[in-house]
C-alpha cells in the first residue's frame, strides 16, 4: 500500500497567515477549489471603490484550507508576483470573469494592507490596535497609526 500511496512533495501541513504571507512555497502550492474561486472573485470584485460587500465569515470543517486560502488571497491583494500562484493561475484562466477581474486588480492602484491579528488575552479592539502597529511598522508607515486611547470597562 505504501508504494502507491504518496503525499505529494510540496504538500502543506498547515498554514500560518501570520508566518506564512511571505512564504512563496506555500502560495506555489495552493490548489484551488471551487469554493475557493468563488471566495476569491468576491473579495477580488470587493475592492472597486463603490462596493460596499466587503465583509466576509469563513466557515469549515478543520483541515479544510481556510487559512490557505486566505492567505492565497492575502498574497493577491498585496500584489505579490503573479507567477507565485502555480497551481490556481490556469484554474484561473478558466473563468474568463475571474481572470480578468485578478488582472485588473493587479493594473489598479488600488493597495491593501492586511492587517493579521493573532491570538491574544488582550479585547478585541486592542489586539486590532497591536495588529495594525506591527503591520504599519513592517511597512515602515508608522507615521500614519490614528492615536487613539482604549477605555476599558472594569
Amino acid at each position: 500500500m505504501r508504494n502507491m500511496i504518496e503525499v505529494a512533495t510540496g504538500f502543506q501541513y498547515s498554514v500560518n497567515i501570520g508566518f506564512d504571507l511571505n512564504s512563496d512555497e506555500k502560495l506555489k502550492n495552493f490548489i484551488p477549489t471551487q469554493s475557493a474561486l468563488k471566495l476569491l472573485e468576491e473579495i477580488i470584485l470587493s475592492t472597486n471603490l463603490n462596493s460596499t460587500d466587503r465583509a466576509r465569515v469563513l466557515i469549515g470543517a478543520y483541515g479544510k484550507g481556510k487559512s490557505h486560502i486566505i492567505l492565497t488571497i492575502l498574497a493577491m491583494l498585496i500584489k505579490k508576483d503573479l507567477s507565485l500562484f502555480e497551481k490556481l493561475l490556469p484554474k484561473l484562466k478558466e473563468n474568463d470573469k475571474l481572470y480578468q477581474a485578478v488582472l485588473n486588480y493587479y493594473k489598479s492602484n488600488n493597495k491593501i494592507l492586511p492587517v493579521v491579528i493573532t491570538g491574544s488575552n488582550t479585547s478585541i479592539p486592542q489586539a486590532f490596535l497591536l495588529a495594525l502597529q506591527r503591520t504599519l511598522a513592517m511597512n515602515n508607515m508608522l507615521d500614519v497609526m490614528p492615536e487613539m486611547i482604549l477605555y476599558h470597562k472594569s
